[in-house]
């Protein structure tokens, strides 16, 4: 298995991710094994409402590989973005890989309906299909074991 290299380059208010290679699953998942540029995050809210194509995340490798539905999307208060499965732990090794969010949306497309989820609000849902309810984003210990999923 490869492993992911990366170069942040900060660039005023963005940070520019240079993906250099990408490990082995994560080509195969989305279909591509070349270099691409990825940003931690963008100008928000975002043009029109919709996620830009080249926007990363942090996601859970079983959301990635679809063993596991998005059940959760945090937009941090730094403007970044994590996506989760609800039910395993984010915190194993290689549990989690940074990709763009536009990948986990060709697997669970009703995640693109977040994309005007506000800066430090948290989306949560028990099953596929049903809606999302949101609430202010808060990790605390006491749950980061049980997904990425705020206090409530």
């Amino acid at each position: 298995m490869g492993a992911i290299v990366a170069a942040t380059e900060t660039l005023g208010t963005q940070a520019r991710v240079y993906v250099v290679a990408v490990d082995d699953h994560t080509a195969e998942t989305s279909g591509h094994s070349d270099q691409h540029e990825m940003f931690r995050s963008l100008p928000f809210p975002f043009s029109g409402g919709r996620f830009p194509d080249n926007l990363g995340a942090v996601v859970q490798r079983t959301v990635l590989e679809g063993r596991e539905p998005a059940r959760e999307v945090i937009h941090t208060d730094d403007n970044s973005w994590m996506v989760g499965d609800g039910v395993n732990d984010p915190n194993q090794p290689d549990a989690v890989v940074a990709t763009c969010i536009r990948h986990v949306m060709e697997l669970n497309s009703s995640v693109a309906q977040l994309a005007s989820l506000p800066l430090g609000q948290s989306a949560f849902r028990k099953n596929p299909g049903e809606p999302w309810v949101i609430e202010p984003q808060a990790l605390t210990r006491r749950n980061a074991g049980q997904g990425l999923r705020s206090s409530r």
